[in-house]
Formats: structure tokens, C-alpha cells, sequence
């Protein structure tokens, strides 16, 4: 027993390290783990499109460290480029505030993840400020405006609104809502967002006599004169202001022409002039054109003087096709504008020289002829208008002012007027000489010699201190002085005469009566010359006012002449009837 423990301790010493000079073995090392480093941001989405204001959407974000694994409890912080597109919160709440874009960025050490916004409001909702729109005349105007809404119920700003109409001869829009009445009836207005619509309806109750009626149907009117129609161009002939070869020329009853080039080639302005069938013979025509005038501060602006039997301008009568038609695109569209009218026969328009807001009207007193209404008297006077001619009103007058017309109005520097007024069967109701200073709204009498005549023409020169006066059947008659003393001429000359005074010569003027001799004299009626010996009588001379070597004559039967030497010679430029411009 004690032998074989000895044997076990001596082994165990002889294999001990003991001092025989033996090395004690190393332990091995454990591996150090490092510490992680956030490397890279993912966020859930690398874009966000919000449709409505308050709109929102949560972001994550996967932090990784830089052996590529996941940094769960990673600290994020969150950040928009602009805040009034959208926010962010801490947790990563991306609410949109307004319209645009910006970038959310999360960040986490130094590393970045970022998403684009973008707020692009989507409309669900329009409201219209006016949903019934109430029109007293055709042409008047009213606004209305779109509130578009998305479908939190925020307002949209500066919407894309796109409107429309149901029937254009009704009412017209325009960009930004302006919706103007044409004839009477009603039409839906629709404005659109999107895929939104939202209707108005305009209701436009013709009170004037405004309305289109059949004027949008362009007919030819008389193939040539008849009865008591002697294819007259009356006194519509006008030049433009700044341009001498722009002329306009109103006829009897086949509407308004037209040439850009001098007489060159012409064309037809009939768009919105309204017509009549008459009875007698069946045609269709349209209303006489005894003036037009065209605006010196805005060419395109062209209002023309028209008329039938004296009558009103509402109902079912010959009267209601006249009146006072306005053209704001230079006689290629016409629009009737007849608001303060109490009879149809308007016989002369003139432009304000100084106020481009002012224009003044004449309108011929006198009865009824056509059936239903005949012998019933419509009264005359000259109105004014403070709108370019949209609307009128009355002017102070002296008494009688209802039994006369008005057949030639002139404008003078200085807001001046001077017109004529006479009553064609009865001289004794005249009004005689009327001069208005201030634009048409005040009117009084001079030349009280000549007030007992029937002066058909007259003319002014431009310093206001010639006046000639031109009698129906009689003389012609001259003031030095501005209408305070007369002189006769001693001319007598039958027929109602046309005379016009040189813009730049009071003493150059031309003149005609009932024969077809246009007269000229360059001395003040010391001696005259005839200088056109014409197709028809002379009704009507107009020197340009801006070139006053240019002329033009027209005469019965529409034959057209131009003069390049301030009146001196003339050249037949065009027949509107047999060269077939007006058919």
C-alpha cells in the first residue's frame, strides 16, 4: 500500500517544473471587438409628393455602422431646407406646410440619408364668388372669382383656372373671371381646376338695346338704289387720326367699308350690325350710316352714327337696328351701345380732342314712320359720354333742344364743341349755332342772325376764328371772329352742301351742293374753282388730319376720290357698287 503511493509522488516530481530549467507555456489572448461607427443613413423613402396642406408621412431611418450591420437605438436628428414647404419632427414626421419642395435630411454621427418633398396642392374643391350674375345691358361687365381648395380644405394659392362659357352670342369670359354680357338670355359660366368644375349663370337683360340680335349673320343688303334709298354714304367718311391712308365709309344700307392702303383694295366691316327686311321690296338691309368717327387717342376705337325712322331702340321695329354701334378693334367687330338712347336716329359722333373718355352724340328729333308707331315723336338732343362711348347721358341744352338735330358736330382743341341745330320742317323751332367749353356737357346759342336758316354744313378752322356756314338752297356764309360777326359770300348753291376747312388754311376749303362739282377756294370764297367734276354729288369731303394734302371725297353712288395736293386734283379710286366691294 505505502509502496504504491511513494511510486505516483516520485512520478509526479520527475515531471514537474521544479529547478531542472524548464519554461512555463503561454496563455492565448481574447480578440478586441470595436466600437461601432454610424456609416450610412437609409431613410424609408428617397422621395415624398403631399397633395394637401397638413398632409403627412413618417420617416424611418436604418443606421448602419462600418462592418455593415444594423445600429438599432441609433441617435437620429432630423432637418428640412425649408420649413415653410414642409416640417419634420424628432421622430421623423414630415408634415407639409406649403407649396414647393425641400429636403428632409437625417443625420446620425456624420453620417447623412436624405428624402426630396415635394407639396404640389391638388384641387378638390372650387367656390365661385357670385354663383347667379344679373346683367342690366348687354356689354355690361362683372368679376367673379375662383376659391380652389385641396382636400384639407386650404386655399390654393394663384391657381391654374381655366374658364368657359356655354354660349358666347350670351356672355363672354375672359381670364381672371371677367364675364361680359352679349345679348340677352342666359348662359352657364364654368370655371375648372383640375378635374374640378364649378358653373355660374349669367342672366342678361337687354334694357338698351344691345343685344346682337341677327348681327352675327353677315347678309349683302341692296344690290343697288331703290325707292327712296339713293345709295347715299351721307357724312361717314373718316380718316384715321394718325394714318391717312386708314379710311372708313359708311353707306345707306350695305353696312361699312374699309381701306388700309389709300384706296387701294377695301373691304366689308359688317360683323354686329344688325338688319331689317323691308317690307316694300323684300331685301334685307342695313341701317343707314350718317357718321362714324374714329378716336384720336386710340385708332382702334371706331363709333359710327346710324339710324332708321326716328323710333326707340327695343322691340320689334325698323328703329331698333340703328343707333350708335362701337367697334374697339378698328371696325372688324361691332357692338351696339345704345344705354341713354330714347330714339335710334343718331346722326352725328365726335371724339373729345383733349379727354379720351369723352365722346358726343346727336340724335335727330322726329315721328315715328314705321307701322304700330307712326306719327309718334321721339325726341332729339345731344348726349355725351364719360366711358369711350358705352354709355350716355343729357347734356344741359337750351329749350326746344328735343325738336332739332344735329347733323354735324365738331370738336376744337380745348375740350370745344360746335354743332348746328335746326329742325328740318320747321325753321322756326331751331336752335341755330351751339357751342359747348367744357366737352359736351353744357351747350349755348350764338349767331343769332343765322338761326332762322336751315344750314346744313359747316366747318371751323382750327384756331376757332373762321367759321363758314353753308345755307340748304342759299348762301354761304363766313365769320372772322369766331361766330360773333357773318358775312354772306353771296353763293347760291341749291342742295345741302358739303364743306370742309383745311386743318392748316382757314382760307383753302372745299365745298359741294346738289350738282356732282366738288368747289375749291384758297382765298375765303373770293373766287372758287371746280376741281372734281364727280359721278354723283359730292356728300361728303374729309381732309387727313394728319397730312391735310391728303383728300377724299365720296359721293352718291360710292364713288371714292383721293387728292394728294390738298385738293387741287382728284383720282377716282374705287365705285363700292359696280366694282363689287359692298355685294
Amino acid at each position: 500500500m505505502k509502496f504504491i503511493r511513494l511510486t505516483v509522488a516520485l512520478f509526479l516530481i520527475s515531471c514537474g517544473g521544479g529547478d531542472g530549467g524548464g519554461s512555463t507555456p503561454t496563455a492565448p489572448t481574447t480578440p478586441t471587438t470595436p466600437t461601432p461607427v454610424a456609416t450610412s443613413i437609409t431613410l424609408s423613402a428617397t422621395s415624398l409628393s403631399l397633395g394637401t396642406i397638413g398632409e403627412t408621412a413618417t420617416l424611418t431611418a436604418t443606421v448602419k455602422d462600418q462592418s455593415d450591420a444594423t445600429m438599432g437605438g441609433a441617435s437620429v436628428s432630423w432637418a428640412t431646407s425649408s420649413g415653410s414647404v414642409a416640417t419634420v419632427s424628432s421622430s421623423g414626421l414630415v408634415t407639409s406646410v406649403g407649396n414647393g419642395t425641400a429636403t428632409v435630411t437625417a443625420t446620425s454621427g456624420s453620417a447623412k440619408g436624405t428624402t426630396a418633398v415635394t407639396v404640389a396642392q391638388v384641387a378638390t374643391s372650387i367656390v365661385l364668388s357670385d354663383t347667379l350674375l344679373s346683367f342690366s345691358a348687354p356689354y355690361d361687365t362683372i368679376r367673379i372669382t375662383a376659391t380652389v381648395t385641396d382636400d384639407n380644405s386650404y386655399e390654393i394659392s394663384s391657381p391654374t383656372v381655366t374658364w368657359a362659357t356655354s354660349n358666347s352670342t350670351i356672355a363672354t369670359v375672359f381670364s381672371g373671371g371677367l364675364v361680359t354680357g352679349v345679348g340677352a338670355g342666359t348662359a352657364d359660366i364654368t370655371a375648372t381646376s383640375g378635374s374640378i368644375t364649378a358653373n355660374a349663370v349669367a342672366e342678361i337683360i337687354d334694357l338698351c338695346g344691345n343685344s346682337i340680335g341677327n348681327g352675327a349673320e353677315i347678309i349683302s343688303g341692296p344690290t343697288g338704289p331703290s325707292g327712296a334709298d339713293y345709295d347715299s354714304p351721307f357724312r361717314s367718311l373718316a380718316v384715321d387720326p394718325s394714318n391717312p391712308n386708314i379710311v372708313y365709309l359708311g353707306t345707306e344700307r350695305n353696312g361699312i367699308v374699309k381701306t388700309t392702303d389709300g384706296g387701294s383694295t377695301w373691304e366689308r366691316l359688317r360683323y354686329g350690325l344688325r338688319h331689317w327686311p323691308q317690307q316694300s321690296s323684300g331685301m334685307v338691309y342695313y341701317p343707314e350710316v350718317w357718321d362714324i368717327a374714329v378716336s384720336p387717342h386710340d385708332p382702334s376705337l371706331v363709333i359710327a352714327a346710324t339710324l332708321d325712322s326716328p323710333g326707340p331702340v327695343l322691340g320689334d321695329y325698323p328703329s331698333t337696328q340703328g343707333g350708335v354701334y362701337r367697334s374697339e378693334d378698328a371696325g372688324a367687330t361691332w357692338r351696339r351701345s345704345n344705354c341713354g338712347l330714347t330714339n335710334s336716329r343718331v346722326v352725328s359722333v365726335q371724339f373729345d380732342s383733349g379727354d379720351p373718355d369723352v365722346v358726343v352724340l346727336g340724335i335727330e328729333g322726329g315721328e315715328a314712320s314705321s307701322s304700330g308707331l307712326a306719327g309718334e315723336y321721339f325726341p332729339g338732343g345731344l348726349l355725351r359720354s364719360g366711358d369711350r362711348g358705352r354709355t350716355w347721358e343729357s347734356t344741359t341744352t337750351p329749350t326746344n333742344a328735343d325738336r332739332n338735330g344735329y347733323w354735324h358736330l365738331r370738336a376744337q382743341a380745348g375740350d370745344d364743341f360746335l354743332t348746328f341745330a335746326f329742325n328740318y320742317q320747321d325753321v322756326t323751332e331751331n336752335l341755330g349755332f351751339l357751342h359747348s367749353p367744357d366737352g359736351g356737357q353744357s351747350w349755348t346759342q350764338f349767331a343769332p342772325s343765322l338761326r332762322g336758316l336751315l344750314i346744313t354744313a359747316f366747318d371751323v378752322s382750327a384756331d376757332k376764328e373762321t367759321i363758314y356756314a353753308g345755307e340748304r338752297d342759299g348762301s354761304v356764309y363766313r365769320s372772322l371772329d369766331g361766330g360773333v360777326t357773318w358775312g354772306t359770300m353771296h353763293l347760291t348753291i341749291r342742295g345741302d352742301k358739303s364743306l370742309r376747312v383745311s386743318p392748316t388754311n382757314s382760307n383753302l376749303v372745299l365745298f359741294s351742293a346738289s350738282s356732282n362739282h366738288l368747289n375749291r377756294t384758297t382765298d375765303g370764297f373770293t373766287t372758287t374753282e371746280t376741281v372734281l367734276t364727280a359721278d354723283g354729288r359730292v356728300h361728303d369731303v374729309e381732309f387727313a388730319p394728319s397730312n391735310s394734302n391728303i383728300v377724299y371725297a365720296a359721293t352718291e353712288g360710292y364713288s371714292v376720290y383721293r387728292s394728294d395736293d390738298g385738293g387741287a386734283s382728284f383720282t377716282l379710286l374705287v365705285n363700292l357698287r359696280t366694282d363689287g366691294i359692298i355685294n
